[in-house]
C-alpha cells in the first residue's frame, strides 16, 4: 500500500478487540509453561508488573501499523500513519470485520461480493460450530478494573482505529440490511 505500489487490489480483513487480542497472545504464549506446572503471572500480575511481554512497546499500535502499510512513516506511532490507516481501511478495503461476529461477516462478505463468496454463508455456520469457541468469546471478565483502565490507555490508537472500523462495519451490515 505505498506510493510505489498502487495496484488496484480490494482487501478483506477482520480484527479483533486489541486488549482480547493481546489476552489471547499472552495467555497462548504461556500455555506450554503453565501445562508444564510452571507457575506463570497472569495477565493481571504482568501489566501490573509492567512486564515487557504485557505492556512493551511492541503491543502498542499493532492495529495502525497493519493498516497503514509500509510506507516507511508507517513504522512510528503517529497522527499521520493513524489518519493513513483509517484512509486505507475506507479505500482499500471491501470490509474489515469484528473476529467476535464472525457468522455476520460472511453474511456480508456474501452480501457484498456475491460472485466469490455466494454459499460461503452455510459453510462457516457449520464451520462455526467446529471452531473452539474461545477464540469468538472474550476473556476481559477476568481483568480488574485496574488492568483495564491501564491497558486502555496503552493501547488508546488502536482503540480509536478499532473503534472506527467497529462503526464502519456496523453501518455495512445495516446498509446490507444484516441484523
Amino acid at each position: 500500500m505505498s506510493s510505489t505500489d498502487e495496484r488496484n487490489i480490494t482487501f478483506i480483513s477482520m480484527v479483533r478487540n486489541p486488549l482480547e487480542r493481546l489476552l489471547s497472545l499472552y495467555y497462548s504464549g504461556t500455555h506450554a509453561f503453565r501445562t508444564a506446572g510452571v507457575k506463570v503471572k497472569s495477565y493481571n500480575e504482568c501489566v501490573l508488573s509492567n512486564d515487557n511481554v504485557c505492556v512493551g512497546n511492541w503491543t502498542k499500535h499493532t492495529l495502525v501499523h497493519h493498516f497503514c502499510g509500509y510506507d516507511v512513516k508507517c513504522a512510528h506511532a503517529s497522527t499521520w500513519a493513524f489518519e493513513k490507516a483509517k484512509y486505507n481501511i475506507a479505500n482499500k478495503y471491501l470490509v474489515v470485520g469484528i473476529v467476535a461476529d464472525f457468522e455476520r461477516f460472511m453474511k456480508l462478505l456474501e452480501a457484498l461480493a456475491p460472485i466469490v463468496f455466494n454459499g460461503y454463508n452455510d459453510l462457516t455456520v457449520d464451520m462455526a460450530k467446529l471452531l473452539d469457541k474461545r477464540i469468538f468469546g472474550s476473556n476481559l471478565d477476568e481483568l480488574s478494573p485496574e488492568v483495564k483502565l491501564k491497558m486502555e490507555k496503552h493501547l488508546e490508537m488502536d482503540f480509536q482505529l478499532y473503534n472506527f472500523i467497529t462503526r464502519r462495519y456496523l453501518k455495512q451490515l445495516q446498509l446490507c440490511e444484516i441484523e
